[in-house]
Order: C-alpha cells, then structure tokens, then sequence
C-alpha cells in the first residue's frame, strides 16, 4: 500500500497476513516481512519511508528494532463492527461490510471474533501458577496445541475432569519464553501483564516445571481477574482425558455435573 501527497509518495505500507485460522512463528513472519522490506527488492522505493505490518490470528511480539507493527484479525473484525454500527445508525446500507466480515471468520458470533465459547485443557502441573498469575501457556506450533480461538477458559482435574472457574481471555500474545531479549520484547505489552510474564515464566523455571519445547514459541493467554465464573457445581466430562474440549457457556453453568462437548481435538 503507497500513500501519497499529489504527486510524491510518502509512506509504504506493506502487510504479511495470515489466515485467520493459521498459527504463524514470531521468527518466520518476521523473516518474510524482513525480505519484502529489503531495498534491494524495492529499489525504486529505497528512498521512501516503509511500515511493516503482520495481521495474524493472535498478536506477535515482534523485536523493537524491527519497528513491525502486529495487527490481529480480532483487531480488524472489531473495527468493521464499529464501522457497521455506524453506518446502521445512519441509516446506510451494511451489506458488503456483514458479508466480508462472515468472509473472514465463517459465522455470525456477535461483535468479537471467536471459533469457540469455551476451550477446556487438562490442568496440570503448572495450574497453581495459573491461579497465582491468571496467565495459561502452551506450546504455539506444537502437536496437540492447535487450539480454537475462545472467549473463556477452563482447566480439568486430574482424575474426573472436574472443572471449577471458567476464566474470561483478554489478550493471546506469542512469544518465546527463553529468549535473551524478553525484557525488550514485553515492551510492546501492557505493564500489568508484562509483569506477570515475567513472573510466571521465572517461577515455572524455578518450579521444575520449566518449557519443554526448546526453540518453541509459547502463547500465552490473558486471563481477566475480574471475570471468573465459579462454577460451584463442578461439572465434568463424561470420561476425561488429555485433549482439548469445546463446551457452550450454557452447558457449563447448567448446573448438572456431567456435560458434554461440542467438539474436542483428539
């Protein structure tokens, strides 16, 4: 994208986007938007100030010294969703705006986007640093950890399943938690939770539980302290076992002990 005042352009946008579905490396997006900003492919802009931007399914950190700006498609689903209400509001025609909207994510869920109302995972050891730092973690890319995008989170017990506070997501950001730079990479995150990063990563090393995927990424999701739901009833799958689940929120807080799932990866 090249702007211009008259005759003169001023600015180079130019954008990596992924699908909205696709999990992307902070190092390989970064990478490919590195190459297409390289002034020896572009020498007749060599001259002209370039913005390199990704749009992915969750927000990359990328390095300060890249000067990337990372964009997620919720940013952009949010943004046409703010265009429509105000286009409705005078009275104009939103057809084309709804229709690429659907275009995008494939459903009608409202004004944020989301595959799924709940992911449930099996707890593990690091759940006590979950409660303590209302951050969750997993492997970005690897086997297994693919999940669907939701608005809440739950985590099953050991044994049953049994499932006690449905924990509202706020933010996913990427990153890699071992990287020597970590400090200069949560600069581009909120203070509260680049704090409790931090925190959680330097007492999960310390725990023994550590990341045990070498030169993996992690995401890491946001949980909202403010928006928990206790689920006092304790509800809990038919049969338990490792794999991710997908619940309704109505089938969560029902009240009946054993639910069941709309969907679980295998």
């Amino acid at each position: 994208m090249s702007l211009f005042q008259g005759d003169t352009k001023k600015l180079v946008i130019i954008i990596e986007a992924k699908s909205v579905s696709a999990s992307v490396q902070q190092k390989d997006i970064s990478r490919q938007l590195e190459s297409y900003l390289d002034p020896t492919n572009f020498p007749h802009d060599a001259n002209v100030p370039m913005l390199g931007v990704t749009l992915t399914k969750y927000r990359v950190l990328h390095p300060p010294e890249t000067g990337f700006v990372s964009l997620t498609w919720t940013d952009i689903i949010e943004l046409i969703n703010d265009v429509i209400s105000q286009e409705k509001r005078r009275g104009e025609d939103v057809t084309v705006a709804t229709e690429f909207i659907d275009f995008i994510k494939g459903v009608r869920k409202g004004m944020k986007y989301y595959e799924v109302e709940v992911l449930s995972v099996a707890a593990g050891k690091t759940y006590e640093l979950t409660k303590n730092y209302f951050i969750h973690a997993c492997p970005h890319t690897a086997k297994g950890f693919s999940y669907k995008t939701p608005i809440y989170i739950t985590f099953r017990s050991s044994g049953g399943g049994e499932m006690e506070f449905l924990y509202k997501i706020d933010e996913i950001v990427v990153l890699d938690p071992l990287s020597p730079s970590l400090n200069v990479l949560l600069e581009g995150v909120q203070i509260d939770f680049a704090t409790r990063i931090k925190e959680y990563i330097s007492n999960r090393i310390n725990g023994g539980y550590g990341f045990n995927h070498p030169g993996e990424e992690y995401r890491f999701y946001n949980l909202c302290s403010k928006d928990v739901i206790h689920l006092k009833h304790l509800p809990k799958p038919l049969i338990n076992n490792s794999g991710a689940r997908y619940y309704s929120i109505a089938e969560l807080i029902k009240g009946e002990k054993v639910v069941f799932v709309e969907s679980q990866d295998r």
